[in-house]
């Protein structure tokens, strides 16, 4: 607490040394904006909180998008932050690392070379230095994360208007044999490859992306006993890169954000963001109960899609399309399941929310229904007595299981979020098209080869295009006999049917087994008007 108090004391003095040291180090092309002396008296770690501001500057314009501030500890640049908060003043945070006993100067400066082209000038103030205690592990072990510098990226320090790492955090359990883990965590702006954006909606409710990145083990003295990266294709590694003191340097890799280590013969980028992850994920919260904390972040994610034309115009709770985000209702669902029979390994259960805006008759729902059941159609009509489904339009199906156990999870309707599909026969490439949209972040949760289906069609829906096209474009890349049936949220009174014959008499034929099968067992819900997107099947 000493410490602290003279840091106080003294903060805001000697801002004309700062900018002296500062234009004698590596940040001699910024323009100093702010300076603060502090004193350790033992050796530690140390986090820089101030507040700052720059005019001109809005996420959501190209070339206005944010200022880079360099940060300097005695002359030598330590790390940058990327002010996405445009021109309103507001707190950031950034660590300094470890400092040694003595009088220190830590200084801000607007590097213009970093920024975004249009920003000219920046304004920073009310700096604080907090010490760490020596027995703080989370700070010793932070990551320091080099930007990303992509050649396929526009733009060089292209953090400064795209992913952009937004807030730090880690989360800590600790082992009967008294081992530590502690896990570290960045939430970026965006990410511009892997989940496309309505998908990352559809699942998460956020466009940010949330990855941890650094995994860190440690015995009861605070040792390091292993520590692991997640790399390119989430593939879980050994570190074995460099290190500055305890901290890890990776740097970011890939356009979804993955990392890999800073070597000896590594290339890095020529900016980078030391961590402040001390603050910690409650327990029992999903992860973006750190944006809550930070609801700054839903602006800024807003504005990212807004400027890169990622939103649909005009906007449509019809279309699986992404609206702006500064629309949506945002909520969170603490729930537990439990199975009265262990399910199918990798299966797993959502929610779905239903919302009615006063004074209208419209449901607005996140996804589309389904009730399905093992064994005989009774098994069924019990679970819809007990569930009920609303609305006029679904679609069913009663068969045997062709691939997989006829377990519930392989029943029919497969859906994802904006499309539920029957079928009859056989898709005979189905592990191909499985694998490869795997890759692209689908999660399936049965054996069937009619899930490869709804995915496939899905990935088309979320590159834009109308369910129409959508089945169009997917239909060439099926192979077999078959006969599809579909139906799509936000399009209550769209139906469509597809089929092609190999080994049948005629793809008529086909197609006329199963529309029979579903006119017999569909019944229309009395009131149409609540939720238009259902499904609803058995098997």
């Amino acid at each position: 607490m000493a410490q602290r108090s003279r840091i106080r004391a003294v903060a805001g003095l000697l801002v004309a040394l700062a900018c002296l040291c500062g234009a004698t180090g590596p940040a001699a092309r910024a323009s100093a904006l702010a300076g603060a002396q502090f004193v350790v008296g033992e050796a530690t770690e140390a986090r820089l909180t101030f507040r700052a501001s720059a005019s001109g500057t809005d996420w959501s314009r190209a070339r206005h998008e944010a200022a880079v501030l360099a940060i300097a500890v005695d002359g030598r640049v330590v790390g940058d932050v990327v002010a996405v908060r445009s021109a309103r003043p507001s707190v950031y945070r950034v660590g300094l690392g470890r400092v040694a006993s003595g009088t220190h100067i830590v200084s801000i400066a607007l590097d213009r070379a970093k920024s975004a082209p249009a920003v000219r000038e920046a304004r920073a103030g009310k700096l604080r230095i907090a010490l760490a205690r020596p027995s703080d592990r989370v700070a010793r072990y932070a990551p320091i994360l080099y930007g990303r510098d992509l050649p396929q990226i526009p733009g060089r320090y292209e953090n400064n208007h795209t992913d952009a790492p937004l807030v730090a955090y880690h989360t800590s359990s600790t082992d009967a044999p008294g081992r530590t883990t502690i896990e570290y965590s960045v939430i970026w702006s965006n990410e511009d490859a892997g989940t496309d954006a309505p998908a990352l909606m559809a699942r998460w409710g956020r466009t940010t992306d949330i990855e941890w990145i650094y995994r860190v083990t440690l015995d009861r003295r605070g040792r390091r006993l292993s520590d692991v990266y997640q790399g390119p294709d989430h593939a879980i590694l050994p570190f074995t890169g460099a290190r500055e003191r305890h901290h890890p340097l990776l740097r970011t890799a890939t356009a979804n954000n993955t990392t890999l280590p800073v070597g000896p013969e590594a290339a890095v980028s020529r900016y980078r963001f030391p961590l402040d992850a001390s603050r910690s994920l409650p327990a029992g919260r999903g992860r973006e109960a750190m944006m809550d904390a930070n609801p700054w972040t839903y602006q800024v994610m807003a504005k990212e899609m807004a400027r890169e034309r990622k939103l649909e115009s005009p906007a449509s709770p019809d279309t699986p399309a992404l609206s702006d985000q500064r629309d949506y209702l945002f909520a969170e669902v603490k729930k537990a399941t439990t199975y009265p029979v262990a399910p199918a390994p990798g299966s797993w259960v959502g929610v779905a929310l239903a919302v009615q805006l006063r004074g209208s008759h419209r449901w607005f729902t996140s996804n589309l229904e389904r009730r399905r059941a093992e064994g005989k159609l009774k098994n069924l009509e019990s679970r819809l007595k007990a569930e009920p489904l609303a609305g006029h339009t679904g679609i069913g199906h009663t068969r045997w299981a062709t691939h997989g156990r006829p377990t519930e999870n392989n029943a029919h309707p497969h859906a994802t979020d904006n499309v539920a599909v029957v079928h009859n026969g056989i898709i005979e490439n189905f592990r191909e098209l499985r694998a490869e949209l795997e890759k692209q972040g689908a999660k399936f949760s049965s054996e069937t080869d009619t899930e490869v289906v709804a995915h496939l069609v899905n990935s088309y829906l979320l590159k834009g295009a109308s369910p129409q096209d959508a089945v169009k474009a997917s239909l060439p890349r099926l192979r077999g006999a078959f006969a599809l049936a579909f139906v799509f949220r936000g399009h209550g009174d769209l139906m469509i049917g597809a089929a092609r014959a190999r080994r049948w008499r005629s793809a008529t034929a086909m197609a006329r087994c199963i529309w029979a099968r579903m006119r017999s067992r569909w019944r229309p819900s009395p009131t149409p008007s609540a939720i238009s997107r259902t499904a609803t099947g058995w098997f």
